[in-house]
């Protein structure tokens, strides 16, 4: 289940690496941990495919120095737009989180555009 109160990232396009603004979660994640959605609704690499995104979880106790908490599957461009859903579960028992994306590899013009949720609950299968 998923609330447009806990959005991680409004949606955003970006051509290179990109860390969003911290969130906080007061004590941390419920016992059982949450799960981010990352719903990229276009990526590609326009005059050469290979370009490679990775989209993570970082956590940090002071909204200042983060850490890579969940790092979710990497993504490989094609020349053409393509879109998915990513869910990366986590656990903390820091204050704060944020999305992350990086660009691993870059190849012709990359771009990613992507928004970030907090879900509740275990991820669907």
């Amino acid at each position: 289940m998923y609330d447009a109160q806990d959005v991680l990232q409004s949606l955003v396009t970006k051509t290179a690496s990109f860390n969003g603004t911290g969130k906080n979660i007061k004590t941390g994640t419920p016992k059982h941990g949450q799960h981010a959605r990352f719903l990229v609704s276009d990526y590609k690499s326009p005059g050469g495919a290979g370009a490679v995104w990775e989209l993570r979880i970082e956590h940090s106790s002071d909204d200042t120095t983060y850490h890579t908490l969940a790092p979710a599957q990497r993504l490989t461009c094609a020349t053409g737009a393509a879109t998915t859903e990513v869910l990366v579960p986590f656990n903390t028992t820091r204050a704060y989180v944020r999305a992350a994306l990086e660009l691993v590899t870059t190849s012709g013009t990359p771009t990613i555009s992507y928004l970030a949720d907090i879900g509740l609950g275990f991820p669907r299968p």
